[in-house]
């Protein structure tokens, strides 16, 4: 509802009023997301099953060395981020957040 604002910056934020620590505000939030991108790949799975058009130019071994490749980047980053805020904080990411937000408002 608000600029810049985000899913996981709104969870964290919660996180962070229920007492919890940065590092485990964060976990909560990529945790969280977890149904959420798990529910969006199903469904792009079934409507790649239902309607299969150029999605079969790909063979199973691609699709399956692509979700392998997109899986180990998604899991590096969230190690990389969880352990950025361990060592940094969450000030860097709030600060992006309110000039993103500043930016969008002026700019729309």
């Amino acid at each position: 509802l608000f600029p810049g604002t985000s899913r996981s910056g709104i969870t964290i934020a919660a996180g962070l009023f229920m007492n919890l620590s940065q590092p485990a505000a964060a976990r909560f939030a990529f945790l969280l997301g977890t149904p959420a991108i798990l529910a969006a790949g199903l469904h792009k799975t079934v409507s790649v099953v239902a309607q299969p058009g150029e999605a079969l130019m790909f063979t199973s071994v691609q699709m399956a060395m692509a979700f392998g490749i997109a899986f180990l980047s998604g899991y590096l980053a969230i190690k990389l981020l969880l352990a950025v805020v361990s060592r940094v904080g969450l000030i860097p990411f709030v600060v992006y957040r309110v000039i993103l937000g500043g930016l969008i408002l002026v700019l729309y």
